[in-house]
């Protein structure tokens, strides 16, 4: 997901060249913002992402787990990948690791 973002954002930095050159009908100051806003955006979120890493075994850790592995499975792009890690981390052993039930 943090390439995904980042990769995003740094792509459509280069936007507003492309889309003089292509005609777009879209103003390079409006796709130069979009695409500043989507790489901060990505960046915040890799960097949320990154600090569940280092999280401490406790239930409120678990269900900042499980609330981000269900909002990724919300979005198309990584449902086929987080179903599964979802369904796996509603198992008991996980709710034992981390202390719950």
């Amino acid at each position: 997901m943090v390439a995904l973002n980042l990769g995003l954002g740094v792509l459509a930095l280069g936007a507003p060249e492309l889309a003089s050159r292509q005609n777009w009908s879209l103003d390079p100051g409006f796709v130069l913002t979009l695409s500043r806003g989507v790489f901060w955006l990505g960046l915040a979120l890799g960097l949320g992402n990154a600090l569940f890493l280092i999280l401490p075994r406790t239930g409120w850790a678990y269900a900042l787990h499980l609330a981000n592995l269900s909002m990724a499975v919300a979005s198309c792009i990584w449902s086929p990948l987080a179903g599964p890690l979802l369904v796996a981390f509603s198992r008991g052993e996980v709710k034992r690791y981390y202390g719950v039930g």
